[in-house]
């Protein structure tokens, strides 16, 4: 290669390549490469790729574009963008493959064990999936950024903005991919609980609660479920005419203040307001203060939504009572259980199933109803102070004791 080229400024070592100069080429290449191949290993240092074989291809890419009718406002960037796209590619390619090959042996890093690497892997293609959400600028912004090494003014020029602008995407996508991480780390509990309330009050989810639920099945398909007809649903059917999720009656008392938790007496144990104790058929339980955990219905019922910690006026509580979801039923079997309100309150419409931990149990029931003597005491006014519900447990290896209960409010 000729030493004087070694001089030239990027864009007349481009310019002279695109007159016919191959040794013009092989400048930019001395030039560049360490710092592509140094940024092509970091992008792939949780992955163990080539970063050699990112940096080739780059430059073949790069030779094959410089000879088009355009070249590059400025050649660094420009190349910084080949090789991190490169990269993306290679993670992305690598996810697939991990994906289809899980049931093979894991290959374990010397000094690393097996929860380390399959932590690692999650993480990475948790962070692939994230980054693959953001907005195009964003994305490439950050990465540029992060993995590029490039400064602002440098992303700025490949993406025709401002510095300032350049900060800002930057500034977003982090901001967003910390949020998207909390979220696909949130308890499932919390989120549907958060799911419940929305479908209630007829609104959007917030964002932390969608954005667990792009990554994560379960709570997708009970938000499917929550917007499901209630033929298909089966878990929560309320009387004609009523709400979704409450079947709760109009037309009854209403009150103000707060009371005291009332538990009543169980066969066996009584229910901590904690959970401590451990949970067995048939212990009865009686809310009064404060709803432990979001329940559908709260405007019907106490004209705002019931959310955990939310205060139960007097003429409210909440009816519980634990029973036990077989396990390995081959067949469909409808199951009952009889709920009683405190004395002087009649039932309001159907309570959230949960376990002992507070988490909705809908995913463990196959059918989770009112008795249909009981919907037609609801649709003529006439609630009962004890109400039938009807249940069935999905197929299960071990049993599962859930508490299942009523709405109950003043006469």
């Amino acid at each position: 290669m000729n030493p004087a080229l070694r001089l030239r400024s990027d864009d007349h070592l481009v310019r002279l390549f695109r007159a016919g100069r191959e040794d013009a080429f092989e400048a930019i290449h001395d030039r560049h490469a360490r710092r592509l191949h140094a940024a092509a290993a970091r992008a792939l240092r949780t992955h163990g790729g080539d970063p050699e074989g990112i940096v080739q291809e780059a430059f073949i890419r790069a030779h094959r574009a410089l000879r088009g009718e355009r070249a590059p406002a400025e050649l660094k960037p420009w190349l910084h963008r080949i090789v991190r796209n490169l990269c993306i590619d290679e993670l992305r390619r690598t996810r697939a493959v991990s994906l289809d090959d899980d049931d093979d042996e894991i290959q374990v890093p010397a000094g690393e064990d097996v929860y380390s690497t399959l932590s690692r892997r999650h993480e990475l293609r948790g962070l692939i999936d994230d980054l693959a959400d953001l907005p195009e600028q964003q994305r490439a912004a950050l990465l540029m950024r992060e993995l590029d090494g490039l400064t602002h003014d440098e992303v700025a020029s490949v993406l025709e903005i401002t510095p300032q602008a350049s900060r800002q995407l930057v500034m977003r996508a982090r901001t967003r991919l910390n949020a998207a991480a909390e979220a696909r780390d949130a308890a499932c509990g919390d989120i549907r609980d958060d799911l419940l309330v929305a479908h209630d009050e007829k609104r959007r989810p917030s964002e932390h609660a969608l954005r667990h639920v792009r990554g994560c099945s379960a709570c997708a398909e009970f938000r499917a479920n929550l917007k499901a007809t209630r033929s298909r649903l089966r878990v929560l059917v309320p009387p004609i005419g009523f709400g979704p999720l409450g079947g709760l009656l109009s037309g009854l008392g209403g009150g103000g203040g707060v009371a005291t938790k009332v538990v009543a007496g169980g066969c066996c144990a009584v229910l901590a307001a904690g959970g401590a104790t451990a949970w067995v058929a048939g212990q009865t339980e009686v809310v009064r203060d404060r709803a432990p955990a979001a329940e559908g219905g709260g405007r019907a019922l106490i004209g705002t939504p019931i959310r955990k910690g939310s205060a139960l006026p007097p003429d409210v509580a909440i009816a519980k009572l634990t029973v036990e979801l077989p396990a390995r039923q081959r067949t469909f079997k409808r199951l009952s259980a009889r709920v009683s309100c405190p004395a002087g309150m009649v039932a309001a419409g159907l309570a959230q199933p949960r376990t002992q931990d507070g988490k909705l149990a809908l995913e463990h029931l196959a059918m989770y109803q009112i008795s249909k003597a009981d919907h037609r005491r609801l649709a003529r006014g006439r609630p009962s102070r004890t109400t039938e519900i009807e249940y069935a447990a999905q197929r299960r290896d071990a049993p599962l004791v859930i508490s299942v209960g009523t709405l109950c409010k003043r006469r």
